[in-house]
C-alpha cells in the first residue's frame, strides 16, 4: 500500500491511500506530476504566473 498526505486551503489534510507500483515508481510519478504542474506555469497569463509565484509550495518533509 502507498499512502500521499498533503494539506490544502480549502480541505485541510487529504490522505489518499491505495495500492501501488512501489515504493520508488510512486516516488517518480509524484515527482512527474509536480514538475508537470510547475511547467503548466510557462503556458499560464502573466497575472496567473505571478499568482504562482507567491505561493510557497512545501516540499515533502518528514512529520
Amino acid at each position: 500500500m502507498n499512502a500521499l498526505t498533503f494539506t490544502t486551503d480549502n480541505l485541510k489534510e487529504i490522505t489518499i491511500i491505495g495500492p501501488g507500483a512501489g515504493r520508488e515508481e510512486t516516488g517518480q510519478a509524484l515527482l512527474s506530476d509536480m514538475l508537470a504542474i510547475v511547467s503548466a506555469e510557462k503556458r499560464c497569463s502573466p497575472g496567473r504566473k505571478k499568482e504562482i509565484r507567491n505561493q510557497a509550495v512545501p516540499f515533502l518533509s518528514p512529520r
